[in-house]
């Protein structure tokens, strides 16, 4: 026995009418409508999104099949005695034994008794005659909870309900924001039935289904654009689908959404956002660009409050959880608030430098590098390059260092940024760039590092200039290098030697390779003496000393193997996986 929004006794107020229509009368939510059907064994269903998820349609829905008393609360329900009189109207519509009386029990204890104590001996005279006239199950329905402010009486009595109410009485709010009074206990009881926003998007079946109806053409291509482009959020769909039907090109209607120009612009102005705290806002406005966030990240960039903050957008279904602590505030939210509350360009350089602090010191440094070329920071990048190079090329990979090492000035670029840049060019297969930073990285020492050595063995190694190859060797300094580029060193120049003939040192080489740290202290100059290729008529390399290294030019139009190394921490072991060592091609 559905509630039809008959008016109640004298002195009750008139029970709200259960709403009618809606996209409930156009695409039927099944799966919803069964979810909705296990209120009948919990205390309280709650349904918490934000605007526009259709939570008032969908119970009113599901309403049409059950006994229901139906209460929409709003601004003026404040003082106790007005929440009194709204539910035990609804409730004696549906349920006529219940005495009218009680609609004044709110305003009729002394006056100098607090409004909770009164709350609760209000709750626990409703349920009791609930209890002596119920005969089978009835559902309360409190529609805009968040209309209640936390710690009122109006607050208090719901919160008392929900806790005393017969077995044959359920009650279910719909709200934008959690329920202002604590539930826990009914939680941990099993007692609670929870509907979030993820719950009630439309699916891709229920977005191409509303598009059928309204539109009368089965177009899924369109359909899976609008559900990617809205999330699935019931009113953005709702509002794309009603402009969609008048444009000459639905797909236009889709890219200008939340645009001033837009369906959905004024939706969210005066609707969705209008009523979100200052804090919010600042937070949506410093974090648009920066998607996905954290609330350390928001903290870090001014944003006061963000926890919070985030977990009040995630609630309502302007944001999702995107893992490890990380929160995506909707796309078409993000377009909004970058047209209707842009950043100052004095406030978006100081945003985009704390962000981009931020994300170096934790380790992302591809966030780290996106921000700064966004704000023209070439000087930033050559300085995150130089002291982080190595380290993103191996998080990261060489296409990034690239594409970003690109933007830096060569004048800015350090040593440590060119061996960066050197050895990701040396992975892209690209000789000429890969050998023009390795020797400014290289210029100007006497002695090699181990590091900028084994780069600059390995780059003339797959260029066949093994004379050279074995002459860098020959100024490297091992004495307090890292074991592994002391390694990758003797690697190189080993295959180098092999390949020139000199199988002896080749053989001694790989075996210092091999041993232990301290066995890799020192290389002897004459081990590692320059020795031209056996000859077989005029293959044989030109030969260089190892001085001209440092100041030789690169040479052109010559690609390195593919069986470069591919990181300084990997090179070591990457000839056995992929089938070939350090000086030996691939067929």
């Amino acid at each position: 026995m559905p509630s039809t929004g008959v008016t109640g006794a004298p002195g009750t107020r008139a029970a709200t009418p259960v709403p009618r229509g809606g996209f409930a009368s156009i695409v039927p939510r099944p799966r919803l409508q069964e979810r909705l059907d296990e209120a009948f064994g919990k205390r309280l269903t709650m349904l918490v999104a934000g605007p526009g998820y259709g939570k008032t349609t969908l119970l009113a829905a599901w309403c049409a099949d059950v006994a229901c008393a139906w209460y929409a609360l709003g601004p003026k329900d404040v003082a106790l005695d007005q929440v009194t009189r709204g539910i035990v109207g609804a409730l004696v519509a549906v349920v006529p034994a219940v005495p009218a009386s009680l609609a004044s029990a709110g305003s009729m204890h002394d006056a100098a008794s607090r409004e909770t104590d009164r709350a609760d001996s209000v709750a626990g005279l409703l349920c009791d005659e609930l209890g002596e006239a119920l005969t089978h199950d009835v559902v309360l329905v409190l529609d805009d909870l968040h209309e209640l402010a936390e710690g009122s009486g109006g607050a208090r009595l719901v919160q008392a309900i929900c806790r005393q109410s017969p077995p044959l009485l359920h009650v279910v709010i719909a709200s934008r924001a959690a329920p202002p009074f604590p539930i826990q206990r009914l939680r941990g009881r099993g007692e609670v039935l929870e509907l979030t926003s993820a719950d009630l998007a439309f699916t891709l079946d229920e977005v191409c289904e509303l598009a059928y109806r309204t539109l009368g053409e089965p177009d899924e291509a369109a359909a899976g654009r609008l559900h990617s482009a809205t999330g699935g959020w019931p009113a953005a769909v709702r509002l794309a689908v009603e402009a969609a039907r008048t444009a000459p090109d639905p797909d236009a209607v889709l890219r200008r959404l939340a645009r001033p120009d837009g369906p959905l612009h004024a939706y969210l102005a005066e609707e969705v956002l209008a009523h979100e705290t200052p804090a919010v806002r600042e937070l949506l406005r410093r974090t648009w660009a920066l998607d996905p966030v954290s609330a350390e990240l928001c903290d870090a960039i001014g944003a006061a409050g963000a926890a919070e903050a985030l977990a009040d957008l995630a609630r309502c279904g302007l944001a999702a959880e995107a893992g490890d602590g990380w929160v995506s505030v909707h796309a078409l939210v993000r377009e909004f608030v970058a047209d209707a509350w842009p950043l100052t360009d004095r406030e978006a350089d100081e945003v985009h430098a704390a962000a981009a602090a931020w994300f170096e010191a934790h380790g992302l440094y591809a966030r780290a590098l996106g921000l700064l070329a966004e704000a023209d920071g070439g000087g930033a990048i050559a300085r995150l390059l130089g002291a982080r190079g190595r380290e993103i090329l191996a998080r990261c990979g060489a296409e990034m260092v690239v594409r970003f090492g690109a933007l830096a000035p060569v004048e800015a670029l350090s040593a440590e940024g060119d061996l960066a840049l050197g050895e990701a060019y040396t992975i892209r297969g690209e000789s000429d760039r890969a050998l023009e930073h390795l020797l400014r990285a290289a210029r100007g020492r006497r002695r090699l590092p181990a590091a900028v050595a084994w780069r600059l063995v390995a780059a003339f190694h797959l260029l066949d200039d093994l004379d050279e190859a074995v002459a860098v060797c020959g100024r490297a300094r091992l004495r307090g290098a890292a074991p592994e580029d002391a390694a990758l060193l003797l690697a190189w120049t080993a295959s180098a030697e092999h390949r020139r003939g000199n199988h002896g040192e080749a053989r001694a080489l790989a075996e210092r390779g091999l041993g232990s740290p301290s066995r890799r202290a020192t290389i002897g100059r004459s081990r590692l003496r320059t020795r031209p290729v056996p000859s077989s008529g005029t293959d044989a390399c030109p030969r260089r000393s190892a001085t001209s290294v440092v100041r030789s030019t690169p040479r052109s139009g010559r690609e390195i193997s593919s069986c470069a190394p591919v990181s300084v921490t990997t090179a070591a072991r990457s000839s056995s996986s992929r089938g070939c060592t350090p000086g030996q091609s691939r067929s």
